[in-house]
């Protein structure tokens, strides 16, 4: 009997443990640098990772299907749909938990004495006060923290960091670049979703050439700029028109201020090489 009970009680982790076992080969190869950083895993291929930062893989890879099926803007956010395939293992207990300890010890005697019609040593009516429910993590990685901390054995190694002060019309912002010769880009900021601004920054980078663009930053500020280091080709004056000139390696840069933003990443543009001008390319700010 009670080999059944223990079987019902990891009945979630099998049956991720299931999905997991039945995804093709190649599917560790389709997740997006965005679903990699939200859910920490250190190696590309997902098999390598731990089952529970693969079980996070499937989820965000389930989420941004979502999001790109219903075409959402960055006004809009889509919560995780919670089925048997996205819900954290032991979830319920996690939140009963929290409940538990956050609940006041000493709310309980004024309760009782309110139902029995007492009044409180100084006079003034007792009037029982219920406790705040703890509101949900809206963060894939940390409603994956929470989840490890309220299971035996899977602490993990440090709490998540408190979310950053939101500012201008969201908090979230990605920039995406694309290899030397290119100098396509994609930058996106004030973004209300994370997801999405790493859609916006990506399909901005592909527009009209579909270049080969990679992540090259992922972040909370206010502020972002795209610099490139151009070389001459050997023309008597460079200028705008790319003719005269050769894109060697583009960086970026992220801060609270415009100035900021555009003197980080020409710092990272002095750095790839001599011989090389860097100018900014684009520089903005949220709203």
């Amino acid at each position: 009997m009670q080999g059944v009970l223990a079987l019902l009680r990891n009945a979630p982790g099998l049956v991720l443990a299931m999905a997991l076992g039945f995804l093709p080969h190649g599917a560790s190869a389709q997740d997006s640098p965005f679903c990699r950083t939200e859910c920490a895993a250190p190696f590309a291929d997902r098999a390598q990772n731990t089952t529970v930062i693969q079980a996070c893989l499937v989820r965000c890879a389930a989420r941004s299907a979502a999001l790109g099926r219903a075409n959402i803007s960055g006004t809009m956010a889509m919560p995780t749909p919670q089925t048997p395939w996205t819900q954290l293992p032991g979830s319920n207990r996690a939140l009963t938990r929290v409940a538990q300890a956050q609940r006041p010890a000493e709310t309980k005697p004024v309760q009782r004495e309110a139902a029995r019609g007492r009044r409180a040593p100084g006079g003034a009516p007792v009037t029982a006060v219920a406790a705040a429910p703890p509101a949900p993590s809206t963060s894939l990685f940390g409603s994956l923290m929470a989840a490890q901390a309220a299971e035996p054995g899977l602490v993990p190694v440090s709490a998540p960091a408190t979310p950053a002060r939101r500012t201008g019309r969201g908090s979230y912002g990605a920039v995406y670049l694309a290899a030397a010769p290119s100098r396509s880009f994609g930058l996106a900021v004030g973004v209300g979703d994370r997801a999405v601004a790493h859609r916006q920054a990506e399909a901005a980078c592909k527009s009209g050439t579909g270049a080969d663009c990679r992540m090259a930053g992922d972040f909370t500020a206010r502020c972002a700029a795209v610099a490139h280091a151009l070389r001459s080709n050997n023309a008597v004056v460079m200028t705008a028109h790319s003719s005269t000139y050769t894109v060697m390696a583009a960086t970026s840069g992220t801060g609270a201020t415009r100035e900021e933003a555009e003197r980080q990443a020409l710092s990272a543009c002095s750095q790839r090489g001599r011989g090389l001008t860097c100018t900014v390319t684009e520089a903005r700010c949220a709203d």
